[in-house]
């Protein structure tokens, strides 16, 4: 039987944002830890105890909007390159159309 858990940081509590807990969780260093508890050969998993046992790096207030200004820096990075590639495939489409005019 697999479960799913959903994790998020609690109202109030020291983690402001739940994109704070996320890119912690996705940082090299989290992964490394996740990867030391997960059990099983074929398919890694982790039990909820074991989970549990994560250390979980608590920025500092300053340190957390810092954090958030980045992530929305890169949001905003993404949306330019998509609309860059979109732009790009456009003018290759043009330029090469589909049917002989």
């Amino acid at each position: 039987m697999q479960t799913f858990v959903i994790l998020r940081p609690r109202k109030g509590g020291p983690i402001q944002e739940a994109i704070i807990l996320a890119r912690y969780l996705s940082s090299p260093l989290a992964q490394q830890l996740l990867t030391s508890l997960a059990g099983g050969t074929t398919v890694q998993l982790l039990q909820m105890t074991d989970l549990r046992k994560l250390p979980i790096l608590l920025p500092s207030a300053a340190e957390q909007k810092r954090i958030m200004r980045e992530y929305t820096e890169l949001l905003t990075i993404h949306q330019r390159i998509e609309e860059l590639q979109e732009r790009a495939k456009r003018l290759v489409q043009e330029a090469w159309p589909m049917s002989p005019d």
